[in-house]
């Protein structure tokens, strides 16, 4: 659990960082200046890692009436990148209500791994502006399922009856990609 209460990052629990980010008023801001930034939950050899659970974040996305090219993320992913649960991948850029991947109104929900046998994925309009006010955004994680939450709603869910659910210790990943390759966020960089 982290508050950010202090002005610098709690190096027991975030440790690898890259781009931008500030602490003020016990927010983490990440980007700034047309760059983007990230913190995982790990330092080291010594990761900040789950096995299950619930995990939450309280957050305001920037972009509403941004340029398209920037996401707001929260993820979590098995270190050697075999296994992934994106809790929110949510777009800057007008609301928008057609089926593309941008708009600052969407949630896009996904839970993979690197093998490819199995992807599952959602995109979730919320209807509201995500950059007006401060959401939570949540992930309950068992053996079983992988159960999606907005604002304490449930509104997806993957269970073991469809794909095989990992078992595998995973880190947190907060970032904000900076640009995007193509108009369909096909691949994300993070600038330096």
């Amino acid at each position: 659990e982290d508050h950010f209460d202090n002005p610098a990052l709690d190096t027991s629990k975030w440790g690898h960082t890259m781009g931008i980010y500030t602490i003020q008023d016990s927010n983490l801001i990440l980007g700034g200046n047309g760059r983007g930034g990230e913190v995982r939950g790990y330092k080291g050899s010594n990761p900040f890692a789950m096995k299950y659970g619930y995990i939450e974040i309280r957050a305001k996305f920037g972009g509403a009436g941004s340029n398209k090219g920037f996401v707001n993320q929260l993820w979590l992913i098995h270190r050697q990148d075999e296994f992934e649960i994106d809790i929110t991948e949510t777009p800057t850029g007008p609301i928008d209500t057609s089926n593309s991947f941008y708009g600052i109104n969407k949630i896009n929900s996904s839970y993979h791994y690197y093998n490819y046998s199995g992807y599952r994925t959602k995109q979730y309009n919320t209807g509201i502006d995500l950059s007006k006010d401060y959401h939570i955004y949540a992930a309950e994680w068992t053996k079983d399922y992988i159960r999606y939450l907005f604002d304490n709603k449930e509104y997806y869910r993957v269970t073991s009856s469809d794909v095989a659910i990992s078992n595998l210790d995973m880190y947190i990943i907060l970032g904000l990609c900076a640009k995007c390759k193509d108009e369909e966020a096909a691949g994300c960089w993070y600038s330096q």
